[in-house]
């Protein structure tokens, strides 16, 4: 329990402040409460600029996938690809099967990245609105990132030189979104909007 007067700490029941001589019976509950609200106030105020940058920073990811997800969609239906592609070997990797069509492909990995980039855009909007239920989706969805990153970058032998480096650095600064998500501030600002 806190004093009112001076703000230090007391014990559960007492009367009296030790520290100012103030009487702490009436209203000392509410005191303990109040301080409490406060505390997480600081926490969510503290947390907040980096929840606004990690909001834009996953909606703008969810944008790009979605959008990378449609023009591969209307590439692999666009008149005469079907037919006029072989299996884009450097494209796809080794994923590529023999006899697979290109569309077949593009097709599947545009659905992929229009769902991946829908999941990306409800957890920005999950985490602006300080949402439990989006840490918990942003921890998967960047789990689920840095590991296709770390699994392309294994595909393809000749990824080299800048390419190489923003796919490294994309890693990373996953990394550290998923540390910030475990992070029990993090879990305290969040858990008190809920």
């Amino acid at each position: 329990m806190f004093c009112m007067k001076c703000g230090k700490e007391n014990l559960q029941n007492a009367r009296f402040c030790e520290h100012c001589g103030e009487n702490m019976s009436a209203g000392g509950q509410g005191i303990t409460e109040s301080l409490q609200a406060r505390a997480s106030g600081l926490i969510t105020s503290a947390t907040e600029p980096i929840t606004i940058a990690l909001s834009f920073y996953i909606g703008l990811s969810g944008l790009v996938y979605w959008l990378m997800g449609a023009s591969l969609w209307l590439l692999a239906t666009s008149v005469g690809f079907v037919g006029t592609m072989d299996i884009p070997r450097e494209l796809l990797g080794r994923v590529a099967t023999q006899g697979a069509s290109a569309a077949a492909w593009f097709m599947l990995i545009a659905i992929c990245a229009q769902i991946f980039g829908a999941f990306f855009l409800s957890c920005a909007y999950g985490l602006w609105r300080h949402r439990q239920w989006a840490r918990r989706l942003g921890l998967v969805l960047m789990i689920i990132l840095v590991l296709l990153t770390f699994l392309g970058l294994g595909f393809y032998e000749r990824v080299t030189g800048p390419i190489f480096i923003v796919t490294t650095l994309s890693a990373v600064v996953d990394a550290l979104i998923i540390f910030w998500l475990l992070h029990p501030v993090t879990k305290e600002a969040l858990h008190t909007h809920e």
